[in-house]
């Protein structure tokens, strides 16, 4: 495990922690401790054509019936692919969900524990993991390509290569 990993988007980074970096089986095992996780997914996965994230996301989903928010341009693409997102939601608007500890999820059943981000514009996530980091009782992951370290936890930054195999090694050891 590395000691220090430099955030990939340098600026704005006013932060006294920093996510910790797991490995897939580190990060499953965190998933799969999980009472409430969500998956929250942007636009960014309309952007790694050659690793199809669609299909990820669907199958991250598909291991532990995990919810999945959809936000922008992502619901059209779920729906061509017999995938139901539990929403349609923007990122900040889902922070602000969270931070009020009355609400009661999108299934009325209580709080999120943790929450999987993918594919969600860098800056403008670094911008929610800090808001929920500091005002909300949530464990934040970030399986993104690179280092997010508003996150409680995220992958390390990675070719695109490095990055399918962290994937394909999440999926398989949430499947255990």
């Amino acid at each position: 495990m590395e000691d220090r990993v430099v955030p990939w988007q340098i600026g704005n980074i006013a932060y006294s922690t920093h996510a910790k970096v797991l490995y897939p089986p580190e990060m499953a095992r965190v998933i799969n401790r999980a009472k409430r996780p969500l998956i929250v997914v942007g636009s960014g996965l309309t952007e790694k054509l050659e690793l199809n994230l669609f299909d990820y996301v669907i199958e991250l989903s598909k291991t532990r019936n995990l919810p999945v928010v959809a936000s922008g341009n992502t619901y059209k693409e779920f729906i061509a692919r017999n995938f139901k997102p539990v929403a349609i939601l923007g990122i900040l608007e889902l922070i602000n969900l969270i931070k009020d500890q009355n609400w009661r999820g999108f299934d009325g059943k209580g709080q999120y524990d943790v929450l999987i981000l993918l594919g969600i514009f860098p800056l403008l996530a670094n911008q929610a993991l800090f808001a929920a980091k500091h005002f909300a009782s949530i464990i934040t992951i970030s399986i993104d390509q690179h280092y997010e370290p508003n996150a409680t936890f995220s992958f390390s930054n990675s070719t695109v290569e490095e990055w399918k195999e962290n994937l394909n090694e999440l999926c398989a050891n949430l499947k255990k």
